[in-house]
């Protein structure tokens, strides 16, 4: 597909991708920067997994604060239910996104420690209703 005759249909091309290379040979460069450089500005717009840019011992807020115009959405998850492993920073995250402009994010749960999906993403929710930092 040609990403120029998707723009003046009022499309936009989203890249996300979890391109943040835990196993990186020392020096290379982060796959997602590669996107993030080789690409259009004003053909696409790219959504940033936090969990994965962490995974990956990279700070999202970080890639928010260098890509301000290119980060336009995020992918919100966590180890499992959100807020429960310590690891994200999600009052960060979620202040410079707001700082961004950004205003759409959606949320993944992919592992429980226990009781159902659907308890689960209830938790979810709950977390980030509660959250005085979401909006």
């Amino acid at each position: 597909m040609e990403f120029a005759r998707v723009i003046p249909g009022g499309k936009e091309m989203v890249f996300g991708r979890r391109a943040f290379g835990r196993d990186m040979p020392e020096g290379a460069e982060v796959i997602y920067d590669g996107f993030l450089r080789q690409t259009d500005p004003e053909l696409v717009i790219f959504q940033l997994d936090v969990y994965w840019a962490v995974m990956g011992q990279n700070d999202p807020v970080e890639y928010m604060q260098k890509y301000p115009d290119r980060i336009r959405l995020l992918h919100i998850k966590d180890k499992a239910v959100l807020g429960q492993s310590g690891m994200m920073n999600f009052e960060k995250i979620f202040t410079q996104a707001y700082e961004n402009g950004i205003q759409d994010y959606f949320v993944e749960l992919e592992r429980l420690p226990s009781g159902t999906q659907f308890e689960g993403v209830k938790e979810c929710v709950d977390y980030l209703l509660k959250a005085p930092f979401v909006k």
